[in-house]
């Protein structure tokens, strides 16, 4: 009898551990989001970010799709762009949301990242961008993408083959938007020469020319202000 009631009280455990870790498959609803009564009454931006990081039982459990669709969605994923240094802007924003320092430790994150970047159209319907934030969505989102995948945070989780094809799917984005230059201004153009030259040094450094790997130095170290000669030179050897 004691044997039963034991093996019963195991299964029993093993029933609600497993019902305790099941893998939550879908994004993370923001119970608060931008525009609603309840953001307006937000007083600082230390409060704005309080109420959008994720409930760690429910960060915890996320299958890395979910959590990287989650990161995308994520109310403030946009102040990148209030930074004098948008890669400065980009790393404050996965220092102080836990949704992306959870991806960050992911080994599989970058990937996620990537799969999410690769399916998001280069918009080419806008005449014009407004000055609305919210009707620039998608540009400012593949923006987003680009830093992130520049990051250190993330660019270190892809192993060479990764980077080889994330450099392809890269060079598409940056082609199309060329085509699109009423749309797409030299503010988004150039994060994907930053995504791509980051990429180029981490695999292809080997191959590039001392004058090469500076032009690639340079144009990293003066991104918020890149010179358009600059710009021309690398992309021939970052996008070829």
């Amino acid at each position: 009898m004691r044997v039963k009631i034991f093996l019963f009280v195991c299964a029993l455990s093993c029933c609600l551990f497993s019902k305790g870790q099941q893998v939550i498959d879908v994004p993370y609803d923001f119970p608060i989001k931008p525009g609603t009564e309840k953001w307006k009454e937000f007083k600082t931006g230390q409060e704005m970010m309080a109420a959008c990081q994720i409930p760690a039982e429910i960060l915890q459990n996320m299958s890395t799709d979910a959590l990287a669709e989650t990161c995308l969605n994520y109310p403030l994923a946009l102040d990148y762009s209030a930074y004098n240094d948008e890669r400065v802007g980009i790393r404050s924003i996965i220092n102080k949301f836990n949704g992306l320092q959870e991806l960050a430790k992911r080994p599989d994150g970058a990937l996620a990242l990537t799969k999410l970047y690769k399916g998001m159209p280069v918009d080419t319907k806008r005449a014009r961008v407004s000055t609305r934030i919210k009707d620039n969505a998608s540009i400012l989102h593949i923006s987003y993408l680009e830093l992130l995948l520049a990051d250190d945070n993330f660019k270190d989780l892809l192993s060479t083959t990764e980077c080889l094809e994330l450099q392809k799917i890269v060079q598409s984005k940056y082609e199309e938007k060329l085509q699109h230059r009423n749309t797409y201004s030299l503010f988004s153009i150039k994060k994907s020469l930053l995504l791509g030259s980051m990429l180029v040094d981490k695999v292809k450094n080997h191959s590039l020319s001392t004058d090469q790997k500076a032009k690639i130095s340079e144009f990293a170290e003066h991104f918020e202000n890149p010179d358009a000669f600059l710009i021309q030179e690398i992309s021939t050897y970052i996008y070829k």
